[in-house]
């Protein structure tokens, strides 16, 4: 998984004081302020298919995604794995074999989330690489969303870097939901249908705010302002 936003934010932060360029007396300071909103959505499954309703090879089949939004982008990791198993049997039992494990990438999926009502939706597609490269390349249609009882938790984070010709701030506000679901599509395999076959599910929300301020003569401001 990526490092959380706080500890890219906390990066972020010391590599600008790290690199900024000494001042020179009687400039103007530079002042920089900017937005960034992320998003994530996670989802883990456990298809029984002894059916080959999926019409992937085996019988079960196991997978998760991250899905992050950022500057507008939505980026993906996951994996997914084809299994034959005996009835009754799950994986990491005795009567299972592996028979495929793929990762997983975006290849156009978006992610649209609602913060009001703490819902998300992922449409697009994804494209599947075979770990043991001996396969080709697949492509997958996925439609997956997300729903929650619309009551987030909260949380503040504020961090602050100081030198003697920098000041970096980063307010941040987090949201993350609670009493949630997920269900839909992953190619053939439809999550949700049954009780169990989704094994985990998540959705944040975090807005930062960033300002950044080198000494041109004066000494540094009291405030880069907050989250407002």
């Amino acid at each position: 998984m990526r490092t959380s936003s706080v500890l890219a934010a906390t990066g972020a932060a010391a590599l600008l004081l790290g690199a900024a360029a000494p001042a020179v007396a009687g400039e103007r300071p530079r002042v920089d302020r900017w937005k960034v909103l992320e998003q994530r959505a996670t989802v883990s499954w456990l298809e029984q298919d002894h059916d080959d309703a999926s019409g992937r090879p085996g019988t079960v089949h196991t997978g998760g995604m991250l899905v992050e939004k950022a500057y507008g982008n939505t980026d993906m990791f996951g994996y997914l794995a084809d299994w034959d198993c005996e009835p009754g049997e799950l994986p990491g039992g005795e009567g299972c074999v592996l028979l495929t494990e793929y990762e997983i990438a975006t290849a156009g999926a978006a992610l649209e989330v609602d913060t009001r009502s703490g819902t998300a939706h992922l449409t697009g597609d994804v494209v599947l690489f075979d770990l043991a490269m001996e396969r080709p390349e697949e492509r997958l249609t996925v439609d997956v969303h997300w729903t929650s009882d619309g009551k987030p938790i909260r949380s503040r984070v504020h961090h602050s870097d100081l030198s003697p010709t920098v000041k970096v701030q980063v307010h941040q506000q987090g949201r993350t939901w609670g009493g949630l679901a997920a269900a839909g599509t992953v190619g053939g395999m439809v999550l949700g249908d049954e009780p169990g076959d989704v094994t985990e599910h998540g959705l944040w929300s975090d807005d930062s705010r960033y300002f950044f301020w080198q000494r041109g003569g004066d000494g540094p401001p009291d405030d880069g302002g907050g989250m407002g």
